[in-house]
């Protein structure tokens, strides 16, 4: 399970996903999403992609690129199909089982991005201060705080929210883990509906537990260390070459005769 290292409820925030679209994922028809819960399956199968990798539902797959556009216009009204075929995002969830019994069951959605962050208080507050500075669909910040997941206690910072789409829709909720790992910040958010969404979060969280990143995240300060150690070597290198050059500047030419090296020059002209 994800161990949650501190967790504190929050203010309500507004969030536009538009403008956070790495995270939205398919869910399905509003229609569809007021139906019965459907609990996630307890066989599962790994899925390794990029830097990441964890154990997921029998039946869960990723939505491909190019069969994304058969779902345009039933995914979640904030969720662009262009995105996903633009691989902007990663989506994954019952994607066969979608294409007739509704996008229910809960998702998963992914995005990449350049740059480790560390895990730590400085990164909850700008993520809540993100979520509340954005305009559009009403969001709930339910907790945040800093947790770890999987065997290695890959540190992260956890969200809990619930968005109300202002087209209308069936509010839904979320359950983000945002990891750091080899140079990436990695944004993953679980999702389902909230008339099924306790039904299916045991098998989110069993999902978010399981994930294992490509390498530990970097200590605070490591980066700057490093670069502090490279200037240093680079300086005393810098002082033994002109050290160096000195000496040699200093040893007399073995092509001088000894009467000359005497005079310091090499001419045996008298002035």
């Amino acid at each position: 399970m994800i161990r949650a290292m501190r967790r504190r409820p929050v203010r309500p925030t507004v969030l536009a996903l538009a403008a956070l679209a790495a995270q939205a994922t398919g869910l399905g028809l509003a229609a569809q999403a007021t139906g019965g819960p459907t609990p996630i399956p307890t066989a599962t199968h790994r899925i390794a992609q990029f830097v990441w990798a964890g154990e997921f539902p029998s039946g869960w797959r990723q939505l491909e690129r190019q069969e994304v556009l058969g779902f345009a216009g039933r995914l979640f009204s904030d969720t662009a199909v262009e995105s996903i075929a633009a691989a902007e995002l990663t989506v994954f969830g019952e994607i066969d089982r979608w294409r007739t019994g509704g996008t229910r069951g809960g998702a998963l959605a992914v995005v990449v991005r350049d740059g480790e962050r560390v895990a730590d208080e400085a990164l909850v507050e700008e993520l809540e201060s993100f979520y509340a500075s954005l305009t559009g669909d009403r969001c709930e910040v339910l907790s945040t705080g800093l947790s770890t997941v999987g065997k290695a206690a890959h540190p992260v910072v956890e969200m809990s929210r619930r968005i109300s789409p202002a087209d209308g829709s069936p509010p839904f909720r979320t359950l983000d883990v945002v990891a750091s790992t080899s140079g990436k910040l990695l944004i993953l958010s679980f999702r389902a509906w909230e008339n099924e969404f306790v039904e299916v979060e045991p098998g989110l969280r069993a999902i978010a537990s399981s994930l294992s990143f490509a390498r530990p995240p970097r200590k605070p300060g490591e980066l700057g260390d490093r670069l502090l150690q490279a200037a240093v070597f680079g300086g005393f290198l810098l002082v033994g070459l002109f050290g160096l050059r000195a000496l040699l500047r200093r040893r007399p030419s073995e092509h001088l005769l000894p009467s000359d090296r005497d005079r310091g020059t090499g001419s045996g002209s008298p002035e």
